[in-house]
């Protein structure tokens, strides 16, 4: 196995984001790779630091193949090579004891401006610096280390966390626990604390029944994902290839345990709280967490205790859809990743439903007012809608059955004044029993008026364009 440095100019490729979008970088070293070797990203000014420590997955000798290209940045593109090597990621680095100035006092000469072999005395002080998970132990750093990393304990400040304030966003994960929960770590790389298996802060154990939770939605393995609902409302944490048992919740660490989440979205982001979440209980679902409370107390120093301020009214309708779900999945032989997609679809449609019956609380155009009959219906259609438009209110109608019918069909659409349009393929006899009048009009905000221009021209029948 053969260890590289591979340099990278942020100013030409957004690694970042191609990491974040496939969990690997397709990339032309400027050296012979096999698979299994390892290859860290170096980024070069102005970060100057190692920033992926990653694992030649595949040779990719077609150019066809490779992926990421949409990440070149104005001016740039791949550069023409006789193979390419696929990087898949295996850490994601933001420490600053791998920084240049930092690698030189351990064997680097060079600047580091292509690709070279790392020396095994650079080598062996990576690894250091890295948690080491095939050893399932932490590394010691000095003092001295530990300030220049910027890793010192600090003190407990944190008192309430709330999803609303911008207070809570934390650097990394070392200061999540000690801010928040007093639990006093210099050095701490893991997702989940406590562990079963490791023995930090006694005082916070199983018992208490508290989870401190940091998911990094990027980058995941082939074998997890991490996701959360556009709502924030469902934390989604679905295993692939067989797995079935998630290795956070072992021991003790029950499906009743309250869950105090802080997500990392890309690799420059912070850690943000995103609430207070409990497992599912179903057998197809015990990898979705529901948000019980947006806003959380935290009792004592370190934290014995938390104290749910603001239980989540949404908790009993997502139960009962989550029931619903099940049996949509219980006769099904999907994997892992298709069943995520389900159930974050059934979720957003919920969300979305309950946005429109607060806008509206009855049908746009004939009034029936009992739920258990109006229907959410989509301006522009879901499938054609981008993730943040399938769960805005602008872009829905709350309906009747019919009326949802006929839009959603294209058989109505209406104007920029709100008017109705309706098809000449509908027949007089038929806009009687379905309740149809050509003097009908709804409200429309500007930035509804740009959904029903959608739907004039992509869904309406007679595609009428009235401007």
């Amino acid at each position: 196995m053969h260890y590289v440095f591979q340099a990278a100019d942020l100013s030409k490729y957004d690694h970042d984001a191609a990491m974040s979008k496939y969990g690997f970088i397709d990339w032309g070293v400027n050296t012979t790779l096999n698979i299994g070797d390892v290859v860290f990203l170096y980024f070069k000014t102005p970060e100057q630091k190692i920033r992926y420590k990653t694992v030649v997955e595949k040779i990719i000798f077609n150019a066809n193949d490779i992926c990421g290209d949409e990440f070149w940045k104005e001016g740039n593109k791949r550069k023409e090579k006789d193979k390419y090597y696929r990087l898949k990621l295996v850490d994601s680095i933001d420490d600053e004891r791998l920084s240049y100035g930092c690698l030189k006092d351990h064997g680097v000469i060079s600047t580091l401006q292509g690709s070279e072999e790392v020396k095994p005395e650079t080598l062996k002080y990576i690894e250091s610096v890295l948690y080491d998970k095939r050893s399932d132990k932490y590394v010691s750093i000095t003092k001295k280390e530990r300030i220049k990393a910027n890793l010192e304990v600090h003190p407990k400040s944190v008192d309430i966390l709330d999803v609303t304030s911008k207070e809570c966003c934390f650097k990394n994960n070392i200061d999540v626990l000690n801010e928040c929960f007093g639990a006093k770590r210099s050095l701490y790389m893991n997702a989940s604390y406590p562990q079963k298996r490791n023995d930090f802060i006694r005082e916070i154990n199983t018992n208490d029944k508290i989870i401190v939770w940091m998911p990094k939605l990027y980058g995941n393995s082939s074998q997890w994902k991490n996701s959360i609902s556009d709502d924030g409302t469902i934390i989604y944490e679905i295993a692939e290839e067989g797995l079935t048992k998630d290795w956070m919740d072992t021991g003790k660490h029950d499906l009743e345990a309250i869950r105090l989440v802080f997500v990392k979205e890309s690799p420059r982001d912070p850690y943000r709280f995103v609430g207070a979440f409990k497992s599912g209980s179903m057998k197809y679902l015990n990898h979705t967490y529901i948000r019980v409370a947006t806003k959380v107390r935290l009792i004592g120093d370190p934290v014995l205790q938390v104290e749910l301020m603001d239980d989540s009214q949404t908790t009993q309708q997502l139960e009962e859809e989550f029931n619903s779900i099940e049996e949509t999945l219980n006769d099904t032989n999907l994997n892992g990743l298709d069943k995520m997609a389900i159930v974050k679809t059934r979720i957003n449609q919920g969300v979305f439903r309950d946005k429109l019956i607060r806008k509206y609380g009855k049908c746009c155009l004939c009034g029936v007012d009992d739920e258990r009959l109006l229907i959410a219906s989509h301006i522009k259609p879901w499938a054609d809608s981008s993730p943040d438009e399938r769960t805005d209110e602008d872009n829905g109608l709350l309906l009747c059955p019919n009326h949802d019918k006929l839009f959603d069909k294209g058989y109505i659409s209406f104007d920029d004044e709100g008017y109705i349009l309706i098809s000449k393929g509908l027949s007089e006899h038929n806009l009687i029993f379905t309740n149809i009048h050509s003097d009908m009009k709804i409200s429309l905000s500007a930035k509804e008026k740009k959904f029903m221009r959608y739907h004039r021209e992509a869904i309406f029948i007679d595609n009428k364009k009235n401007e």
